[in-house]
């Protein structure tokens, strides 16, 4: 008996970590900035084994708040046992974004490590928004080895107001307002990669609210290949539907006996 509950529970793991743990396409940091709660620049001072919570303990040093603040050193957490695990190294500075939420930095929460070659140009844009006290600024990054563009309205060292990101081409991939250091209203966000993605819909202090929909068109293609509306609450999705004709027809034709 006790056998076979050590083999289910393998068994159960592997097909846990078996699956593979995917995160939205954003090739650029500025999306991160404008969603996140927090973004800050930090040391991994201690990490810990992964524990009987099936978690990673790090307490890091904090170095720089560029959003809401946190306290000179923090104990966060990452997985440890399923296919979104991940290990931060100690003595490695890294700037976060994140929403910290129980106080866990999770696989999709961009983390760019000093060795990266976007790092310092990451960190000069952010200290650029920091010790600005009012101006439209023009910020550059160079995340992924891409050259996307942002104009942003700056006020006391946070995004405030009126924000247009651009990609390498000069399209606007992003448009919206900020109010509060949050995402707020109505909002058009595009991706360029194989293809091209569409989202428009509102955000509510800093969260997805109501419908949302979603278009995605493959590249030298005019036809829509996908069109999904969703439904979101507090940031999470609560329903899902397919709009696209097929999936009418398949949902709503009346079925033959």
């Amino acid at each position: 008996m006790y056998r076979t509950i050590i083999v289910l529970s393998i068994l159960m793991l592997v097909n846990i970590t078996s699956k593979a743990c995917t995160c939205n396409n954003i090739e650029h940091t500025f999306t991160h900035l404008l969603e996140s709660k927090y973004v800050f620049l930090a040391t991994v001072i201690s990490i810990s084994e992964c524990g009987l919570n099936n978690k990673y303990e790090y307490e890091l040093r904090i170095e720089t708040n560029y959003k809401e603040a946190l306290p000179e050193t923090k104990m966060v957490y990452t997985d440890c046992v399923t296919s979104c695990a991940f290990q931060l190294k100690k003595g490695k500075q890294f700037i976060f974004f994140t929403n910290l939420k129980s106080e866990m930095i999770n696989f999709c929460d961009l983390r760019i490590e000093s060795s990266d070659t976007a790092f310092s140009m990451v960190k000069k844009y952010l200290n650029q928004i920091k010790s600005t006290k009012l101006d439209y600024l023009e910020l550059s990054d160079g995340w992924n080895n891409n050259n996307y563009k942002a104009k942003m309205m700056v006020q006391d060292g946070k995004v405030k107001g009126v924000v247009n990101v651009y990609n390498k081409q000069g399209n606007t991939i992003l448009k919206g307002l900020i109010q509060n250091g949050k995402m707020e209203g109505y909002y058009e966000i595009r991706y360029f990669s194989d293809g091209e993605e569409s989202w428009t819909g509102n955000y509510k202090n800093g969260e997805r609210v109501g419908s949302w929909v979603y278009k995605y068109s493959a590249k030298n293609k005019e036809k829509i290949n996908k069109y999904i509306l969703y439904i979101y609450e507090n940031g999470e999705v609560v329903d899902r539907s397919d709009l696209d004709q097929a999936a009418q027809l398949e949902k709503y034709e009346p079925k033959k006996n």
